[in-house]
């Protein structure tokens, strides 16, 4: 007859457990949250969410590592408001089931990051926060490598690094680090949509997709040419600002309510209330401050905040706007690595399709010419077209047509199925 003591062990419930949640009940399946250390010291803690995999654990489920960009903005929003979660949240902080989570397949993990983005905090003083990519990928690898001495059962399974916006900076970089300095991972290779990769290269395509979407006459093209150039050269002149002023003369300008274009929602121009996304936020505030969903998420001590590009958190990197991420992709490439890029091509900020492909052409890899000259064809099929895709071996991009900057939000069937296909 076994001891209580070993019974007591064999049933004991890890300490970062999720049981039950505010307006939900007792949570489906298993789930993880709390904090992780991102410094050696403990001074920088890094929150999480994890959900398993409806169908358990088993050694070939892949393992997903979920970043959203800003810089400032929570992973939160992935879990909770883009479909990739077990759970959703509606307009009035209530939580609900998600038919669309990913985790029917893929385990998944979400951490706020940088720190003092959403729940991740630093005790420092003044807050030690993150100025490059290098103490990014440092602090994010360090927090996972936590993660996976916690629960060392899923540190085994094949491990990809997702995000999109502003990931695509911290999804190239944290694989890198991963590649070189984590390498009892089982990296498999990135997932990045709609992402920023190369200011250069991918600002002066502003004018063109916005003509291209009709919301600019040739006559405002020409202006964007000009505000364009302006852009690249204060790259060369001051790199440390030149990603705010970049902003401000293109986009900002062109899509403010008296600019040119009109106040769109130039993530995704198909959708007409962009002030959506803004009430989703508060929404969330409201459930993940409120003390009772700290004390189920093991969060308590600090508040959540979203901050996209604002802030303390954006602040701190503004300088990191304009080092290339690119050649970290090219990179990842050599080290024979998957690389996987998806665009929704309703997009018309400096994240659209048209930039992420000029991204991809000037790649110096062994594919190279393989992918210029590779075709671009209807995906899933000709009869049934959700987008197009382009292969040349570890190197494939995706167009998506019915979407724009948050695609697994709006057409999350489609990124489902582009999800299986990529890490086929």
């Amino acid at each position: 007859m076994l001891s209580l003591s070993i019974v007591f062990a064999c049933s004991r419930v890890p300490a970062d457990a999720v049981l039950s949640l505010p307006t939900y009940g007792p949570v489906k399946g298993t789930q993880y949250a709390g904090f992780a250390n991102g410094t050696a010291d403990g001074v920088n803690r890094l929150f999480y969410w994890f959900a398993e995999c409806d169908c358990g654990n088993g050694p070939d489920v892949p393992f997903l590592l979920w970043l959203n960009g800003g810089p400032g903005a929570s992973s939160l929003i992935g879990f909770l408001t883009e479909k990739l979660g077990p759970l959703s949240i509606t307009l009035n902080s209530t939580l609900y089931d998600n038919p669309d989570r990913i985790t029917k397949k893929y385990h998944l993990l979400v951490f706020d990051s940088p720190v003092g983005s959403g729940f991740s905090y630093s005790s420092a003083s003044p807050p030690a926060y993150v100025h490059s990519e290098e103490q990014y990928r440092t602090q994010l690898v360090h927090a996972v490598r936590h993660f996976f001495k916690m629960h060392a059962e899923y540190s085994t399974n094949p491990f990809w690094v997702l995000g999109e916006s502003y990931g695509g900076h911290y999804v190239p970089n944290v694989a890198w680090e991963i590649a070189v300095n984590a390498t009892e991972i089982p990296l498999q290779g990135v997932a990045i949509g709609n992402g920023l990769f190369n200011m250069k290269l991918q600002y002066p395509t502003l004018g063109e997709v916005a003509f291209a979407a009709g919301v600019i006459d040739e006559n405002v093209k020409a202006q964007m040419e000009a505000r364009q150039d302006d852009c690249l050269a204060m790259i060369d002149k001051s790199p440390a600002t030149a990603g705010a002023y970049c902003e401000n003369a293109t986009v900002y300008w062109l899509y403010s309510a008296d600019g040119p274009a009109g106040k769109l929602f130039y993530y995704d121009v198909g959708i007409a209330d962009g002030q959506y996304f803004d009430d989703i936020t508060s929404s969330m505030s409201a459930f993940l401050n409120n003390p009772m969903t700290k004390a189920a998420l093991h969060a308590e001590g600090g508040n959540w905040t979203e901050a996209d590009e604002t802030g303390p958190v954006g602040d701190a990197l503004l300088a990191d706007w304009t080092v290339p991420s690119d050649v970290v992709l090219a990179e990842l490439l050599k080290r024979q690595l998957k690389v996987r890029l998806y665009n929704g091509v309703r997009d018309l900020s400096s994240c659209n399709h048209i930039g992420n492909l000029a991204v991809l052409l000037h790649l110096e890899w062994a594919g190279k010419a393989d992918f210029a000259a590779a075709p671009s064809t209807p995906w899933p099929s000709g009869n049934k077209v959700d987008g197009h895709i382009r292969r040349a071996g570890l190197l494939e991009y995706a167009t998506l047509i019915r979407t724009g900057h948050l695609v697994p939000t709006i057409v999350p069937e489609v990124f489902a199925a582009l999800l299986e296909d990529f890490l086929r």
